[in-house]
């Protein structure tokens, strides 16, 4: 029962594609405000997004320190 369940699961999640990207512009957002100086916690709170998520944008902005 268990096991058919978890087929069950990994099929829907392999249809759906996980999850969506950040969309455009709030990732513009993150790197105007790490370019304003704000800090990457400071960010993701605002934000409402993960820390790891701005710490990625972060280091792929071209003027990463």
């Amino acid at each position: 029962m268990i096991s058919e369940r978890v087929r069950a699961g990994l099929a829907r999640s392999q249809k759906k594609g996980g999850r969506p990207a950040l969309d455009y512009l709030k990732k513009q957002k993150v790197e105007r405000l790490l370019r304003g100086g704000t800090s990457i916690n400071q960010t993701a709170k605002k934000l409402k997004i993960g820390v790891a998520t701005v710490h990625r944008i972060k280091t792929a902005m071209p003027d990463a320190a």
